[in-house]
């Protein structure tokens, strides 16, 4: 009789012990999940600021190649002359045209638009640049805010991915 009335016991034990064990393991893979969840999100993260870093990198070079006869123009602080004029205005078609044939590359995941739009402003400034140095009386004022806004406009990139907001001013017109 014992037997009998254990048998039974045992069964509705181990069903309870089964139904225990799957409730406790079903909150641990919940767990797991979220946590894969949040190392996924982390990778994606630190890979769009690598892109982020290595995009600025390159665009500050493909600037930087072009644009110092234009800076040397700029930051003159004697009348600039006739040959310095001209140099400078070939130097910002020069920046122009390597922007316009700078291309932005796929690990800035999801920020692709927002960087090939900040390089479309800065190639519009140089050439604005260009064109007003072919005047008599050259004013870069409207061509200053045009980089100016692609400058802004950049460093809300680099915000949203919650990094430093970067000055261009400081890397390309020196």
């Amino acid at each position: 009789m014992k037997k009998i009335v254990a048998l039974p016991a045992v069964f509705l034990l181990s069903i309870s012990l089964a139904a225990c064990g799957t409730s406790g393991s079903a909150p641990k893979a919940k767990e797991t999940n979220g946590a894969e969840a949040k190392a996924d999100q982390k990778d994606t993260e630190l890979a769009l600021k690598k892109g982020l870093v290595k995009f600025y990198s390159k665009l500050t070079g493909a600037v930087n190649e072009q644009d110092r006869d234009l800076n040397a123009y700029e930051a003159s602080e004697e009348k600039p002359t006739d040959e310095m004029k001209s140099a400078a205005a070939a130097s910002a078609e020069k920046t122009a045209a390597a922007l316009k044939s700078f291309e932005v590359s796929e690990d800035v995941s999801g920020q692709k638009e927002k960087l090939q739009s900040v390089v479309e402003k800065l190639a519009k400034s140089y050439e604005e640049k260009a064109a007003e140095l072919k005047k008599p009386a050259p004013s870069l004022d409207a061509a200053n805010a045009d980089f100016q806004s692609a400058n802004d406009s950049l460093g809300e990139v680099y915000e949203s991915a919650k990094m430093y907001k970067l000055d261009m001013n400081s890397a390309v017109n020196s």
